[in-house]
């Protein structure tokens, strides 16, 4: 954990606040074996919210002690070419996204979306609108990205 006057996370001596919670301020970090492993995390809590923390973290909580949240699979959707118009380029294969599918098979949901059935949609936070796939299964949930929160497009199509 490195921290540095752009980054707006936790790290040791800075507080975050916990998004719908508390600031906390990291004061100690514990690693693994192999010195880079972060394997626990101490922390202080402000519970007047009187610390002005300068990054806010989104965090999915246990739904009852030492039960994980509900994993699910992620699948986010980008524009399938880099520019607006790739019919007017020459090498218009040239300009596809190779970005434009992102699978994320181990993201965490909170435990509320485990009965969540085909065509229910929601909106995750700063992502966007995500609908329950037809690749669903009861042991694992699959969400797709069906509308951003913004459009990725800068002036131009650059």
């Amino acid at each position: 954990m490195k921290d540095s006057k752009d980054y707006y996370g936790l790290a040791p001596e800075k507080s975050v606040l916990l998004r719908y919670g508390y600031p906390i301020k990291c004061t100690d970090v514990i690693f693994g074996p192999d010195n880079e492993t972060v394997v626990e995390i101490l922390a202080e809590y402000d519970p007047e919210k009187k610390t002005k923390p300068k990054g806010v973290l989104h965090w999915v909580a246990e739904p009852s002690p030492g039960v994980d949240p509900l994993k699910v699979e992620v699948r986010l959707f980008d524009r399938l070419f880099l520019s607006e118009n790739p019919a007017e380029l020459d090498d218009w294969l040239g300009d596809l996204n190779s970005n434009s599918k992102i699978v994320i098979p181990d993201a965490y949901a909170v435990s509320t979306l485990q009965n969540a059935v085909l065509g229910d949609r929601f909106q995750f936070e700063r992502l966007g609108y995500f609908a329950v796939d037809k690749d669903s299964t009861s042991e694992k949930l699959v969400f797709n990205l069906t509308v951003t929160l913004r459009d990725n497009y800068t002036k131009g199509g650059k």
